[in-house]
């Protein structure tokens, strides 16, 4: 099979540090990329897949970055800057509120709160999961809720609910 591509260039680890500082700080490794004299995007991604110490230094920088990202968000939230513009009408100046700034805003912190339920699901997703566990954690009894329940029909003197599970009475015909 032919190899598609040309291979990435050799590692340089002299850019190491500034490519991790800037994932560190929430920017993307496309837009890091993008910087003149900064190695190809898939370059590091090679290097990351090749070099298992700059993967686990790629991996605390990437979710510094996403916490970065978080806190990027409630300063969108926060800054009121642009919402009102003012306009000038015949009955006097008027502050009016700028609705394609308030929307881009939106538009900016449901982005970056997608992204982050993504890439880190388990400290930023929503947690939808529905979780029946037993004492102490452990597994459902199902004897054991029969026998609650049981015991509940019985305490209201209305017989047992199901047959126990120590009688091996047959049903008569």
């Amino acid at each position: 099979m032919a190899n598609l591509g040309r291979p990435p260039k050799p590692r340089d680890t002299s850019h190491d540090a500034e490519i991790l500082a800037r994932l560190a700080s929430g920017e993307s490794l496309r837009q890091i990329a993008k910087t003149p004299g900064m190695p190809a995007e898939s370059s590091v991604r090679y290097w990351v897949g090749d070099d298992p110490d700059f993967a686990a230094q790629y991996a605390r920088a990437r979710n510094s970055g996403l916490d970065a990202i978080a806190e990027e968000i409630q300063e969108i939230a926060d800054d009121a800057t642009n919402d009102f513009m003012t306009r000038v009408s015949e009955t006097g100046v008027n502050k009016v509120l700028d609705a394609e700034h308030v929307n881009r805003s939106r538009l900016r912190i449901d982005a970056r709160k997608w992204l982050l339920s993504k890439l880190r699901p388990d400290k930023y997703g929503d947690d939808q999961r529905i979780q029946l566990t037993g004492a102490g954690g452990g597994p459902i009894e199902i004897a054991a809720v029969a026998e609650t329940l049981r015991a509940r029909r019985i305490a209201r003197n209305q017989g047992p609910l199901l047959p126990s599970a120590s009688s091996s009475e047959e049903p008569s015909e």
